[in-house]
């Protein structure tokens, strides 16, 4: 029970990484739909493009703080025995982080008519999940459990972006990867 309360606060707090990606879908989603419509796949993949870059920006913002004080802000809010909590939370925002880089490609995929093909990405990320935990958890504990999540939510969002830039033509990654 006390470690379910300590990875509660670990995911908690994580969350904080994400926010640019959930903000930045919800604001761009209406894009997304209305220039896959018209067929404008390079204003589409631009758009995404600049979603992926806001998103890494906001998450980098947020996790640099944490990795820094992270430890002293578990302990003052949440008290001196909730520190384990930071190891995991580490893990888990460093995840969240290469996470933000890829960006909106599962908010495309929605937004393009390839929700069932999303729904399926993470049908299998949470049973790779599972997998990991089983593996995972009793070799490592609340690192264990935190290395799953990271893993398997990655996992989700690059099969996103791979299938985005297959099935729409459109490329996530702000810079660099083709």
């Amino acid at each position: 029970t006390a470690d379910v309360g300590i990875y509660r606060v670990a995911v908690q707090i994580s969350l904080v990484v994400v926010f640019g990606l959930q903000a930045s879908r919800v604001l761009m989603e209406p894009t997304f739909s209305k220039l896959y419509s018209q067929k404008k796949i390079k204003d589409l993949e631009q758009n995404l493009k600049f979603s992926s870059f806001f998103s890494f920006f906001v998450a980098l913002t947020a996790f640099v703080p944490i990795i820094l004080f992270g430890e002293k802000a578990i302990s003052y809010f949440f008290g001196h025995e909730f520190l384990s909590a930071y190891p995991p939370l580490v893990i888990l925002i460093s995840g969240r982080l290469m996470t933000s880089l890829i960006g909106s490609s599962g908010a495309l995929l929605n937004m393009s008519g390839h929700e069932v093909i999303y729904a399926k990405i993470w049908l299998a990320a949470a049973l790779l999940n599972i997998a990991l935990n089983f593996i995972l958890i009793p070799v490592f504990g609340l690192n264990g459990a935190a290395t799953s999540t990271a893993i398997s939510i990655f996992s989700a969002n690059l099969a996103a972006w791979y299938i985005t830039k297959r099935l729409v033509g459109c490329n996530s990654f702000p810079v660099g990867i083709k």
